[in-house]
């Protein structure tokens, strides 16, 4: 296994290992893309301070602005406050009609002044009356909503009729009461607004000779807005109060009834986009999973509420992500490859072929091994090796070439070998099938690539791990080969598809969603960067744990429930410098033993890595043969 160095994870080959371009490509890809990251640094350093320069200077400008609006705010209380006293004054002046008399050219212009006060007042009551009654009325109507869609105020599907003594005792009561009182409110504002549009249509058509009308009415609009006003102040705060309390009795009424939905409830909810209004990051759902006749009850975490894009849809689609808490069986994210897939037949006879790179202790360049078939192999069929008695695994550099077994299937799909345990020796007698080499991309028949016929392949759209986790079928029937060099996992034959112990009303509510992966660079250049799956269940990818991913932005947003468990301010590092024993996953069916738990990011300079959370809690890649257990996600959507 390559050293990697401490701050850039780069690979530093081993002195036994032969130097692989592709590797050193994937180290200055590091470096390019670290160099440009703190290239970016500086840049957005630069805006940022430029940024705060221009925020300041707006600040500055905003403060003059508010020292503008506060005197005009003054100048203006001052205007009403005048207005009162000039109110004060005409009432008054009504009373003692000699007063009035004598002083009728000073009534005249206090009338006038009275006019455009009262004016004034009108249109600032009526804003901050239609305001408070339209804040009321969406608050209204937002939680009648709510009360209505979860069904609080009902039994057994049935609306509580108003003589049951719970009538008055839950939110869809509050719910209709609000909305009464909010068409009372809105009655009272049309008659409000109603009764001064008439008195100010009165003072216009009546003129300005009219002098005494006009003070008359304009004395009637000040007199009869203030007390509209605060009478109706009373009655939006009363029905501010009681909302508050149907509120505050939803929110028990969510904690009480959570337990009791259903799964097509929670969907329901789901849907209605209000998932994070009943539940919360690291709230915990307890699911029945069977397995050869016993229940387990395995919790899962709410770990995101991220929207989704599901199968043979366009529009994204509001999502509850849930992950297993505890770590599942250990299935093989990949068997060992076939190392060779005729593209003709080939008849019985001896053949050879070549180790073309120097890994580890076991593969030397150049080296070449002998084998005799004594059955004929026909088109699309495998020779793959393995061990003595060893179908599923090779572990090329690392297993004495003595002990290499070759195994023949007559296809990818079977199972049974159609020779098994046939001795290699060195030479390079017979038909020669080719030089194994750690370059080989992806193909579909002849010589495969020599990492993945030793240690499986890294690709999750390939891997028995999605197979599996996305499968209902009983033991032997959940696998099926996705490429021609594709082997079945060892653990085919004992174990069900992860699926098939879930009960069908809990499937019903989980979504195929659309799934990130990248692809590793040795084996899959020619392929792309990155695939798309759609999936029902999956590993989650290093940078949906939290983890410094090896392409970042590619795999899907970090879930909240990883950054608060991991108590961290940024992704946690690779390798052992980042354990945090926060991250220790362990077992289903042993809780206190803890586990290698797999992910589906591939170890992008290899072809036979994938990452791993290990049992000292951090992130390392190891061989893709070995059957590592899981913490499967799925979405409620």
């Amino acid at each position: 296994m390559p050293d990697k160095t401490t701050t850039l994870n780069l690979n530093k080959p081993l002195g036994s290992e032969v130097v692989d371009i592709d590797v050193l490509n994937e180290n200055m890809d590091i470096l390019d893309t670290t160099v440009k990251d703190v290239q970016d640094f500086m840049t957005q350093t630069e805006a940022d301070l430029a940024s705060a320069e221009a925020r300041i200077t707006a600040l500055d400008n905003a403060a003059t602005g508010i020292a503008a609006e506060e005197r005009k705010r003054v100048t203006a209380e001052s205007g009403r406050v005048t207005a009162e006293d000039t109110r004060i004054a005409n009432e008054t002046g009504r009373v003692s009609a000699e007063q009035a008399r004598v002083s009728a050219e000073n009534q005249r212009a206090a009338a006038e002044t009275a006019r455009a006060a009262a004016e004034a007042n009108r249109v600032s009551a009526e804003t901050a009356r239609e305001q408070v009654i339209e804040d009321f009325v969406d608050t209204t109507d937002a939680n009648k909503k709510d009360a209505e869609a979860y069904a609080v105020g009902t039994r057994g599907g049935t609306d509580v009729p108003d003589t049951d003594p719970t009538y008055h005792n839950n939110a869809k009561y509050y719910a209709g009461q609000a909305s009464a009182d909010a068409e009372a409110a809105d009655a009272a504002k049309t008659t409000a607004v109603s009764t001064v549009e008439s008195a100010i249509g009165n003072i216009r058509t009546e003129g300005t000779t009219q002098v005494s009308a006009v003070q008359t009415k304009g004395n009637e609009v000040l007199a009869s807005i203030p007390d509209d006003y605060e009478a109706l102040s009373t009655d939006v705060s009363a029905l501010k109060s009681q909302m508050r309390s149907a509120q505050e009795d939803i929110q028990f009424l969510t904690e009480f009834h959570k337990s009791d939905l259903t799964w097509a409830q929670i969907q329901n909810i789901v849907r209605a986009g209000v998932a994070a209004d009943w539940f919360k990051i690291g709230d915990q759902l307890e699911i029945n999973w069977e397995k050869d006749g016993t229940v387990h009850k395995l919790p899962f975490d709410v770990v995101s509420f991220d929207p989704v894009l599901k199968e043979g849809e366009t529009e994204m689609s509001p999502g509850m992500w849930l992950q297993s808490h505890y770590a599942g069986e250990g299935v093989q994210f990949s068997a060992s490859n076939a190392l060779y897939v005729a593209d003709a037949a080939l008849p019985a006879g001896v053949y050879h072929f070549t180790i073309g790179t120097n890994w580890g202790t076991h593969c030397v360049a150049g080296k070449s091994y002998q084998f005799e078939l004594t059955k004929p192999l026909p088109i699309g069929g495998q020779i793959m090796i393995g061990r003595n008695n060893e179908i599923h695994t090779w572990g090329a550099p690392d297993q004495a070439w003595t002990t290499w077994r070759v195994h023949t299937f007559e296809s990818n799909a079977d199972v049974t070998p159609l020779e098994t345990n046939i001795v290699l020796t060195e030479g390079t007698d017979g038909t020669d099938l080719g030089t194994t080499t750690s370059a080989i991309k992806y193909s579909e028949s002849g010589i495969n690539n020599l990492q993945r016929a030793a240690y499986g392949y890294n690709r999750w759209s390939h891997s028995a791990n999605r197979q599996y986790y996305n499968s209902a079928e009983a033991k032997g029937a959940w696998w099926h080969p996705q490429n021609p060099f594709d082997r079945s996992p060892g653990q085919l034959a004992s174990l069900d598809g992860y699926m098939a112990g879930f009960d069908a009303d809990f499937l019903a509510v989980l979504g195929k969603i659309k799934v990130t992966t990248a692809l590793n660079t040795v084996s899959d250049s020619t392929i792309g960067t990155q695939e798309d799956t759609y999936d029902t269940f999956f590993l989650p990818s290093l940078e949906q744990e939290y983890i410094v991913p090896q392409l970042r932005g590619v795999e899907g947003d970090y879930w909240p429930y990883w950054k608060e468990r991991l108590e961290l301010d940024s992704p946690q590092p690779t390798g052992s410098a980042g354990a945090n024993a926060n991250h220790i996953r362990y077992a289903y069916n042993a809780q206190t033993s803890a586990q290698y738990c797999r992910l589906r990011s591939a170890s992008r300079g290899f072809a036979y890595y994938t990452w791993n959370v290990y049992t000292l809690g951090y992130a390392f890649y190891y061989y893709a043969t070995y059957a590592y257990r899981g913490c499967p996600a799925c979405v409620i959507c």
